[in-house]
């Protein structure tokens, strides 16, 4: 009698893995980073004295109306004492980066509608938020239009804000190969990647980075799928945009016939390489269950998720979780919005299980992502 040949294993991989190793790849410490880099940069403006000849970075730059020699002083004392307020304490580096600029008496300033958007929002708390509030201010120009084509002020917005989304995934690829630049280990993880009990292991990772490879045994029978792209790869350029076609406001997006409302929509990215095609051969081939580490399952990814998760060969989907059953919720209500059969959604999720926890790193050296001393 022939052996049962055994299910495949995908594993999901999301920016929650990177954050329990001890990496800041949230957005808010991407955010901080991004401008605080400016806030140095004002700095030297005016110990320099050439403020009044500075040109003004496009997306976010400061301004005062000040011009004395006495305000610059001023303004470089109190960025000083930022400056060791967060060598110091260096929880919630945004947060304190956003009350120093609202007491500073100077102005942050946002060309971008995106980026101040993202800045101002306190109900953004991860980068699926990022991306939906990309997809906002497309749908915004399409709503309560009759004709769907753009006027120029419209087309404007669509421009500017492909412009800001170059320039943040830009930002975030330096950024992270800054902070990246050795892996910590969590010695427990490994438990994740044992792969006794099935065929062969896929890889879907939507980081930029490949945290996880550390995990593998030499002998282990995988493949990785960087649906996302990689850092520092030509071949396989990052992809940051909007990932949700299933939304009503999509069809008339296309139909507006205007190629910037596309350029960011991650499943026409995904045609430049080949990371989609691996993908489908790897769900079409056989069998295959779902471990989820880090990922949220939001709606900015829910056009391929949905792919995956629905598919006949999808046996069943198992959530790790870094919280206890309150993130287990977070990601079964985003898992759950995937599927249109609640029948089929309720055979596959498989109940909260305590001993899929994500193990969290203790303890860091101290990274160097931004020049503070």
């Amino acid at each position: 009698m022939n052996e049962t040949k055994k299910a495949n294993r995908l594993i999901i991989i999301g920016n929650g893995f990177d954050l329990a190793h001890g990496y800041k790849t949230s957005y808010k410490d991407f955010l901080f980073h991004i401008i605080f880099k400016r806030l140095l940069e004002f700095k030297q403006t005016m110990e320099l004295g050439t403020y009044s000849s500075y040109k003004l970075p496009e997306h976010i730059h400061f301004r005062t109306d000040l011009l004395s020699p006495t305000d610059f002083q001023k303004f470089s004392n109190q960025i000083n004492s930022f400056q060791e307020q967060i060598k110091k304490n260096d929880v919630d580096l945004f947060g304190q980066l956003k009350n120093f600029i609202k007491n500073s008496g100077f102005s942050i300033v946002f060309p971008s509608q995106l980026i101040s958007q993202i800045y101002n929002d306190t109900n953004l708390n991860n980068w699926v938020d990022v991306e939906e509030a990309c997809y906002s201010l497309i749908k915004s120009v399409i709503y309560h239009k009759s004709d769907l084509k753009p006027n120029y002020s419209e087309l404007e917005l669509i421009r500017s804000l492909n412009k800001s989304l170059l320039f943040l995934t830009s930002e975030l690829e330096q950024y992270l190969s800054d902070i990246i630049f050795e892996k910590f280990s969590v010695q427990s993880m490994v438990m994740k990647f044992i792969n006794k009990d099935y065929g062969t292991t896929y890889v879907l990772n939507f980081n930029y980075t490949t945290t996880f490879t550390q995990y593998f045994e030499i002998n282990t029978n995988y493949e990785i799928i960087n649906i996302h792209g990689e850092l520092n790869n030509k071949d396989n350029p990052i992809i940051f945009g909007l990932g949700d076609e299933n939304h009503s406001i999509y069809p008339q997006i296309v139909e507006s016939n205007i190629d910037e409302m596309l350029h960011n929509v991650k499943s026409l990215k995904y045609l430049e390489t080949n990371n989609y095609e691996a993908l489908k051969l790897a769900i079409d081939k056989a069998v295959f269950d779902v471990d989820i580490i880090g990922h949220s399952c939001g709606i900015s990814d829910r056009t391929l998720l949905k792919e995956v998760f629905t598919h006949s060969n999808c046996l069943k989907v198992n959530i790790h979780h870094h919280n206890g059953l309150a993130s287990y919720r977070q990601s079964v209500y985003g898992v759950s919005r995937y599927f249109e059969n609640n029948f089929d959604m309720r055979q596959k999720i498989k109940p909260f299980n305590s001993e899929l926890n994500i193990p969290q790193i203790k303890s860091v050296t101290k990274q160097n992502e931004l020049e503070i001393a």
